[in-house]
């Protein structure tokens, strides 16, 4: 029995081993699919289409030469900064292998580079100060020069309890050096302040509701103050009948009971039709608001252009 136990535990293990095994190869073959085809498309000079190739395959599979390409395939599609940080993880991997070529290529190519380097820096409001800045989706650093590639970039701004800020950069292939100072954010509405589309709706639909009420509320108090009337009627009756007989209470109560009835009513139909009132007027001013309109601005700065904005 434990005999059969022990082959049971070796056959898993080397199954298990052999699906490692197999799924390993099946990435080393598709980062080098992506490789060589990224090779073919740099021999064409289409670096544009070769870059996001090499990336790739670099996910897949880490590699010091598929990072040198890759440097040398963003610096030739005009990507400075990440050919610049191409070549920076190159020299730290080069450095760590001992390869004294490569050492050599990733230098020359951060000298080569950084002369050229196009740089952007946010700067934020004091309300934002500790807010979250993203440049196409990535964490950015603020109140800092940090390399970027030329071209358009999106540029957000979050902060709590603040309106997120968002804007389009335009940054120059070269030697540009782009500034953007973020307006100070607006403060996000509270649940009191929003109006959406379905309490809009509700809002007319209830003032539907309360006229309705106020109409049956005021049957109410009419038909109260009538049965009211006629149950004074009644007793005046009873006691003229009566006559040197003491009148019952009963009769006065049940007009007590009726003008009570009534003015209850007549206050519940006043409550109902204010309340009417209120919304509609609420919708209304709801409507007539208009929005803050946006604006971007490009200003002459030193060294470049500001840009500013507020939406």
């Amino acid at each position: 029995m434990r005999s059969h136990r022990l082959i049971t535990l070796a056959l898993a293990s080397a199954l298990a081993v052999s699906s490692v095994t197999t799924a390993t190869l099946a990435s080393d073959a598709v980062a080098q699919k992506l490789f060589d085809d990224a090779k073919a498309l740099m021999a064409a000079k289409n670096f544009a289409e070769a870059c996001p190739k090499l990336e790739q395959s670099q996910r897949i599979e880490t590699s010091e030469g598929t990072l040198f390409a890759l440097g040398f395939c963003h610096e030739s599609n005009g990507q400075l900064a990440s050919a610049w940080l191409d070549y920076k993880d190159g020299l730290a991997s080069s450095k760590k292998s001992g390869n004294a070529h490569r050492v050599d290529l990733a230098t020359q190519g951060i000298a080569r580079i950084e002369p050229r380097l196009s740089t952007l820096t946010v700067k934020l409001p004091l309300n934002a100060a500790s807010g979250v800045v993203t440049l196409d989706g990535k964490p950015f650093v603020a109140s800092s020069a940090v390399p970027v590639d030329g071209g358009a970039h999106t540029l957000r701004v979050t902060a709590d309890g603040k309106k997120p800020y968002e804007t389009s950069v335009q940054v120059g292939l070269e030697k540009d050096a782009k500034t953007v100072t973020v307006p100070t954010l607006g403060d996000m509405p509270t649940a009191l302040d929003v109006a959406t589309p379905d309490d809009e709706k509700k809002a007319p639909t209830m003032a539907y509701v309360l006229v309705a009420g106020g109409a049956v509320f005021t049957l109410g108090a009419i038909g109260g103050r009538i049965a009211a009337v006629a149950a004074m009627d009644q007793r005046r009756s009873d006691c003229l009948q009566q006559l040197a007989t003491a009148c019952d209470d009963t009769g006065k109560s049940r007009v007590r009971t009726w003008e009570t009835l009534s003015w209850v009513s007549a206050g519940l139909a006043l409550a109902s039709f204010g309340g009417a009132i209120y919304l509609y007027t609420t919708a209304s001013k709801k409507e007539q608001a208009a929005p803050a309109a946006a604006f971007v601005r490009v200003v002459p700065n030193v060294g470049g252009l500001q840009l500013e904005g507020a939406f």
